[in-house]
C-alpha cells in the first residue's frame, strides 16, 4: 500500500503473511525475518500483516542505539539509575562525552522518526478505514516501540474520524432515506443516468454508516511506547478499542529513559508510556521488568 502523496513517508506497505509466504506490492529489499517475526498464525486465526515503514531509517537509529548501549556499559560499568524523577538527568550529567557525542548525532533521527512514526499511524488508520479485504473484520493491532507510537497515533486518528462519523450519522441516514424514495419514484426507467447516479451515491453513502470507525478495532497491545504519558489521549484511544487496550511496560528502560528525556529537559518530569502503568480506567497494564535487561 503505497503512502499519500501528501505524507512525508518514502516508505509504508501492509506485508500479508500466509501459509508460508508473503505477498506484498513490493518485495525488493525486504529483510528475511519481516515474513517470520510474527509468525504465531498457526495459534491464531485470521489474515496476518507487518506494517513496514520507513525500515532503512529506523535500522539506521536501531544501530546508533546498540552502539550507545555498548559505549555507556563499558564506559560507566552498567552503572544503574537512581529511580528518582532527575534520574534520566543526574545521570547524563555524568556521562562521558563520547557518550554524549552519540546521543546528540542521533538527535535528527530520533526526531525525524518520531514525527514520521505520527504520519505513518495516519496512514494506517485510512488503511483500515478503506480496506476491502478484511470485509469489515475486527482487527488486533501489537507494536513495539515506535511500531507501538505507529498504533498510538492511529487510534488518535481513527477517534477523529469517529467524532466525525457521528456528527454526520443523521445526516447520512437521512440522505440515504432521501435517495430511497428518488430511486423508487423513478422505479419506471430504473437505467436512466439519474437513477444510476442516485444509486451510486445512496451505495457510497450506505458504505461509510457501515464503516464506523469504533468498531474496527478489537485488541491492542502496545510495548515499550516512547511517548510522554498523557491521560486525555489515552482515553481517547480507550473509546476506539472495542476490546482489551494493553500498555506493556519497563520500569528499569534505561536507554529508553535516556534517550527521550536527554533532549526534553522541560519534559524530564513526565513519566514515559514505556516504563509506567497507564491510570486509564478499561486500560492494562503489564509489567514485563522481570522479562528485560534495561541496562
Amino acid at each position: 500500500l503505497p503512502p499519500s502523496k501528501s505524507l512525508p513517508l518514502s516508505e509504508f506497505e501492509l506485508i500479508l503473511y500466509e501459509n508460508d509466504q508473503t505477498e506484498s506490492i513490493n518485495k525488493s529489499d525486504r529483510p528475511n525475518h519481516l515474513s517470520t517475526v510474527w509468525d504465531f498464525s498457526a495459534n491464531y486465526g485470521g489474515e496476518l500483516y507487518t506494517v513496514k515503514w520507513e525500515s532503512v531509517l529506523i535500522l539506521d537509529l536501531s544501530k546508533s542505539v546498540q552502539k550507545i548501549m555498548y559505549d555507556l556499559a563499558e564506559s560507566a560499568g552498567k552503572q544503574v539509575l537512581k529511580q528518582t524523577v532527575f534520574a534520566s538527568l543526574l545521570y547524563a550529567a555524568a556521562l562521558p562525552l563520547t557518550i554524549f557525542k552519540q546521543i546528540d548525532s542521533i538527535d535528527g533521527e530520533w526526531a525525524l522518526i518520531m514525527q514520521r512514526s505520527k504520519e505513518a499511524g495516519k496512514e494506517l488508520a485510512k488503511s483500515l478505514l478503506t480496506s476491502t479485504g478484511s470485509g469489515h473484520r475486527p482487527v488486533t493491532l501489537v507494536g513495539y516501540s515506535f511500531g507501538a507510537l505507529v498504533i498510538y497515533s492511529c487510534l488518535l486518528e481513527l477517534a477523529q474520524y469517529q467524532e466525525e462519523w457521528m456528527q454526520n450519522r443523521d445526516m447520512m441516514t437521512k440522505e440515504v432515506k432521501r435517495l430511497k424514495k428518488k430511486v423508487f419514484k423513478s422505479s419506471p426507467s430504473p437505467e436512466s443516468e439519474g437513477t444510476e447516479n442516485d444509486k451510486t451515491k445512496e451505495s457510497k453513502i450506505q458504505h461509510e454508516l457501515e464503516c464506523e470507525p469504533a468498531s474496527l478495532i478489537e485488541d491492542v497491545v502496545l510495548m515499550g511506547m516512547p511517548k510522554y504519558l498523557n491521560l486525555a489521549k489515552w482515553k481517547k484511544c480507550r473509546e476506539i478499542v472495542s476490546g482489551r487496550l494493553v500498555n506493556v511496560y519497563c520500569r528499569n528502560d534505561k536507554i529508553l529513559t535516556l534517550l527521550y528525556r536527554y533532549k526534553n529537559i522541560m519534559g524530564s518530569l513526565k513519566p514515559i508510556c514505556g516504563t509506567c502503568t497507564v491510570a486509564v480506567r478499561g486500560v492494562e497494564n503489564v509489567d514485563a521488568t522481570h522479562f528485560i535487561n534495561g541496562t
